[in-house]
């Protein structure tokens, strides 16, 4: 019996392999391929982040849908993975959404996005809050907080200070921080200019 599971085992860890590279395969822009030492890379982002294969590769998958080259989905790829292991999210499709808005808000390259899972694992680790409710807050008010003029590591202590103090959800400290930061850079001084916004002042 022992011996047929592990056949059992060995034969689904190939199919979910498989089914992923085909996903994969479908989303690959002209002119990519899959390179000799992709599968080696796989394993190695597998043992190294404790993810299975075909979660690596549906991560890879996921950032190639999202519009970024194949380079730069595996870099993205292993972030995600990065992010929700140490951010204890447990879900890889919500680890990548938590970076993509940043990402784009902050006009961060893919090589870049480490310093996000980095920063809100610092914040975290130093404050009465949590990893994941803090890049669920980033998620729903970094494109805002980012036109208000606020860094991604000032919108991240945001978001961390409010979470300690309140202990309201990410989801709720989030959209109220979008509130906020809208309203601020739009109010005007009574000549009708813009006052400077919240980094500036």
């Amino acid at each position: 019996n022992t011996i047929k599971n592990v056949l059992k085992d060995s034969a689904n860890y190939i199919l979910e392999l498989d089914n992923a590279m085909v996903e994969l395969n479908k989303v690959l822009k002209d002119g990519e391929s899959i390179s000799s030492s992709f599968m080696s890379n796989v394993q190695s982002m597998s043992k190294e982040l404790g993810a299975s294969g075909d979660e690596v590769i549906s991560s890879i998958a996921m950032w190639e849908r999202a519009g970024k080259s194949l380079s730069e989905a595996e870099t993205l790829s292993r972030t995600t993975l990065v992010s929700n292991f140490i951010g204890d999210i447990g879900d890889v499709e919500k680890a990548q959404q938590y970076l993509i808005s940043p990402l784009t808000a902050f006009k961060k390259s893919a090589e870049e996005a480490i310093q996000v899972a980095d920063e809100l694992n610092n914040v975290s680790n130093n404050m009465a809050t949590d990893y994941a409710s803090i890049a669920e807050g980033l998620n729903r008010s970094a494109s805002s907080l980012a036109t208000a003029n606020n860094t991604m590591e000032q919108s991240i202590a945001l978001i961390g200070t409010a979470k300690a103090a309140t202990q309201l959800s990410g989801e709720t400290i989030g959209n109220a921080w979008k509130t906020i930061s809208l309203r601020i850079s739009e109010m005007k001084d009574e000549e009708g200019n813009l006052i400077p916004k919240m980094a500036e002042t």
